[in-house]
Formats: structure tokens, C-alpha cells, sequence
């Protein structure tokens, strides 16, 4: 072979493996938070440093446990319970016996979020706080997806965006007639697609835009 090809060679692998490798145009987050239970209770590790563990209450059991990036996140029978990088200490939210059983946990490096039909609740890890917004009656949550730093949620009556810039949902509601189809995200945008409309949410700017189709 010539040296000229062995040259070409080696240079069309070089690019190949610059634009397979996660760094270009992704900022990787590292897994800094881990979390694990042992016996009755639960330990975590912060960027390698151990904190207090979390006893579980009488009765209480973990139904779910999760970690990655800065989040961890666990549900039990009785609570929502996170700890994250930049927090002192677990923090946790209550549930309803029926919510803990029917509800599902997401998590991202900085986000995790607990849905049920009836109730979000967002985990912001960026700035230790929890985030839930308000319910209409009769409204129901239908479907929700967590990114890097952004969270999308989808009900009957609206999409709601949140992003680790911002400080609250924000909400785009659906037209009459209007159907929910599909929800994609990326790092820090959010896509749901509707039978009349794409809604795009930017976690930067913590702004819904439209395209209709």
C-alpha cells in the first residue's frame, strides 16, 4: 500500500472518529451523584464524597431509585426524595398512596421528574427546588420527557416547558380540536407535535414557538 494511501486512510478514521465521539457539539455530563440503598437505608456520594445517609420511615419502601449526572432521585411509598450536586441535604415531597403506584419517575443528569395523571413534579438539580405546576380541573396529564436540561410535559389541555435556565413551567395550550402526537427532545429543546402544530420549546430562553403544519 501506498504512503499516500495509508495517509488518506489514517485521516478519513480521524474524522470519523472526531464526529462519532460524544464531546463534538455535546457537552458530556459526568455522573457525579450516585446513589444506592442498603438495608434500611439510603447512601449517596456527591462528586466522590460521601453524605448522611436517608433512614427510611416505618413502613416505608423504595419502589424506585435513580441516578446520573448531578440527580438523584428515588420514590417510596410514602415520597418523592432527590439530592443533587449542589444540595446540602435530601430533599423530599409527599405523596398519595395511589400516586405512588400509579405515578412514573424520569430522570436526567439535572432534572427528575415524578408524573402521575393528576400532579407533576419537577426536580430542578441546577438550582436545588422543586417545581409543580397548577392543575385546571378536570385536567389530565398524558405523556412527559426529560433531556440533559430541559423537561416537556403534555396534558389534555396543554404542553408544559421547563428548563434549567428558567423558574417555572411554561405553558403553550392546545387549540380546539387539537391533538397531541409526539414529543422529541434534544439537550436543551423540546418538540411536540400536534395534528394542527409544532410546538418547540428552548430551555435557554424558556419560550414556546409554533409552526403550523
Amino acid at each position: 500500500m501506498s504512503t499516500f494511501r495509508i495517509v488518506t486512510t489514517f485521516f478519513v478514521i480521524l474524522i470519523a472518529v472526531f464526529h462519532a465521539s460524544p464531546s463534538n457539539g455535546r457537552k458530556v455530563i459526568e455522573d457525579l451523584v450516585e446513589i444506592e440503598q442498603i438495608g434500611r437505608k439510603i447512601f449517596a456520594s456527591r462528586d466522590g464524597i460521601p453524605s448522611t445517609p436517608l433512614e427510611l420511615k416505618s413502613k416505608e419502601e423504595v419502589l424506585w431509585i435513580d441516578s446520573g449526572g448531578y440527580v438523584g432521585a428515588l420514590i417510596t411509598n410514602k415520597r418523592f426524595v432527590v439530592t443533587s450536586l449542589y444540595s446540602s441535604s435530601w430533599m423530599d415531597k409527599p405523596l398519595k398512596s395511589d400516586e405512588t403506584h400509579d405515578g412514573s419517575l424520569l430522570v436526567s443528569p439535572t432534572l427528575a421528574l415524578f408524573m402521575t395523571k393528576d400532579r407533576v413534579i419537577c426536580f430542578d438539580a441546577m438550582n436545588p427546588r422543586f417545581i409543580e405546576p397548577n392543575r385546571s380541573l378536570r385536567e389530565e396529564f398524558l405523556e412527559a420527557e426529560v433531556n440533559d436540561y430541559v423537561a416537556v410535559v403534555v396534558s389534555s389541555t396543554r404542553a408544559l416547558g421547563f428548563g434549567t435556565d428558567g423558574s417555572s413551567f411554561k405553558e403553550i395550550r392546545f387549540k380546539r380540536r387539537e391533538i397531541f402526537q409526539s414529543i422529541r427532545t434534544t439537550q436543551r429543546v423540546a418538540t411536540v407535535t400536534t395534528n394542527f402544530r409544532r410546538l418547540t420549546f428552548n430551555a435557554s430562553s424558556s419560550f414556546w414557538a409554533e409552526v403550523r403544519l
